[in-house]
């Protein structure tokens, strides 16, 4: 017959190890429950965001749906007429179309111009889109800034062309401010110096100041057209660094 207090001490040690398990069980259950409660926020914020992203997006696909559709139309009606049709009005319908295909393309430049204002103006070696390509860009993104806000001011699209043309001169003014870095060389004083002592030495004469040219022609170049470009357009943050 087992002494009871040992039955009562095998009791307590299976207790106690039954509530070790339950208290782990209940742990495992309340890490999953906040897994299951992070889990259902992010599939609600993406479900949030699609139906954003809906939001946005199928206004642009149905307007540029119904110019297609225009455009589609008007071909038809052109082959239809054309065996009958007069030089005369053969020309405005020609005209009519080129100008649906210019005002469609409008459309598409955000998408179009998009990976190129996200590389920058730097050089294709450094795996910008390169300076012209990227000017190139801005105009297109200014032409249809400009068309979107005659014609369309409450379109998505023009809040999309704005942030990027937005983003470009941001882009630009950084560049001002590399290349500026990059290029100075700070004129020692001594330098100055003996500049001002051979100014005063030889008057009349031609003084070389090779000592005071800091950048490459090709930099200077580059710096003028983006000064150039950021006045022309009120951006003018760039004469802060330069200053």
């Amino acid at each position: 017959m087992h002494d009871p207090s040992e039955r009562k001490y095998e009791i307590d040690a299976k207790l106690e190890k039954e509530l070790s398990n339950l208290n782990l069980l209940k742990e495992r259950v309340g890490k999953s429950s906040q897994l299951t409660k992070g889990m259902v926020v992010i599939l609600s914020t993406f479900e949030h965001r699609l139906a954003r992203l809906e939001e946005t997006i199928l206004p642009v696909y149905n307007e540029t749906g119904n110019l297609q559709r225009r455009q589609e139309s008007i071909l038809d009606r052109l082959a239809v007429r054309r065996p009958n049709s007069d030089p005369e009005t053969l020309f405005y319908i020609e005209k009519t179309l080129s100008a649906l295909d210019h005002v469609i393309g409008f459309y598409s430049v955000s998408q179009e111009v998009e990976p190129v204002i996200r590389a920058g103006p730097g050089s294709v070696a450094n795996s910008g889109a390169g300076f012209d390509t990227f000017l190139k860009a801005l105009d297109k993104l200014q032409m249809a800034q400009e068309y979107f806000e005659k014609n369309n001011p409450q379109s998505v699209e023009l809040e999309n062309v704005a942030t990027l043309f937005n983003s470009g001169g941001d882009a630009l003014n950084r560049e001002f401010k590399e290349l500026l870095f990059r290029h100075s060389k700070p004129v020692p004083p001594i330098s100055l110096l003996d500049l001002v002592g051979t100014d005063d030495d030889t008057p009349g004469e031609e003084t070389s100041t090779s000592s005071l040219n800091h950048f490459p022609d090709a930099v200077t170049a580059e710096l003028t057209r983006i000064a150039e470009w950021l006045i022309v357009h009120g951006r003018d943050e760039y004469m802060n660094v330069y200053a």
